[in-house]
């Protein structure tokens, strides 16, 4: 039996939004992006925004992927502006070659026939189920989203709390050193996230 994309059925949709939820948490935690209680607010309103009437949301869609005649995971999905975008796909099991070439066909079948011409994907760093399937397939970073450190306050940075911050300009030359060295750390980052490797 070829691999299926099947509505979720009205009485999973709890379930599947508890799991869902979960796992946004843990996706957010691990990837560093959110820590504690910062990453439960950013899933919990992420899930709002994108479901404000629930599993009667018009803008969702969420289906079963069923391969052989059992469940694999599930994919949640919107289609806005020409483009397919995958929120989560949550498989069982790290995805084979088979399963991953089956489940892009299908995926590509749906577009077309919707009149979608591109397919994108959230992915966080340690989603390895999730890199699997794009790994060879055709897909290319489009955006990442940055990790901003918090800034230190003034005690730690030696200021007394009353002490005023001056803002003042760059100068060129001072831009030409910060942009430098912005750049060579961004690409760091990229490198160190596993997605590029490190050539000249």
């Amino acid at each position: 039996m070829p691999l299926q994309l099947i509505p979720l059925d009205d009485d999973r949709f709890d379930e599947w939004r508890l799991r869902t939820r979960a796992r946004l948490i843990a996706l957010r935690q691990e990837s560093g992006i959110l820590r504690a209680g910062d990453a439960i607010a950013d899933a919990d309103a992420f899930l709002e925004q994108l479901l404000p009437e629930g599993r009667d949301s018009e803008t969702s869609s969420i289906l079963r992927i069923v391969d052989g005649g059992r469940d694999v995971g599930t994919l949640w999905m919107l289609a806005t502006g020409g483009m397919l975008h995958l929120v989560d796909l949550a498989f069982a099991v790290i995805p084979d070659q088979q399963l991953s070439d089956d489940l892009l066909d299908a995926l590509t079948t749906m577009a077309r026939s919707n009149g979608v011409e591109r397919v994108s994907l959230s992915l966080y760093a340690p989603d390895a189920a999730g890199h699997a399937f794009i790994d060879g397939r055709g897909f290319r970073c489009a955006s990442i989203r940055m990790i901003l450190e918090p800034l230190p306050t003034r005690e730690s940075a030696g200021r007394e709390s009353g002490a005023p911050v001056l803002l003042r300009p760059m100068t060129e030359d001072r831009f030409a050193t910060f942009a430098a060295a912005s750049e060579a750390a961004f690409a760091a980052d990229l490198v160190a996230s596993g997605r590029y490797s490190d050539v000249d």
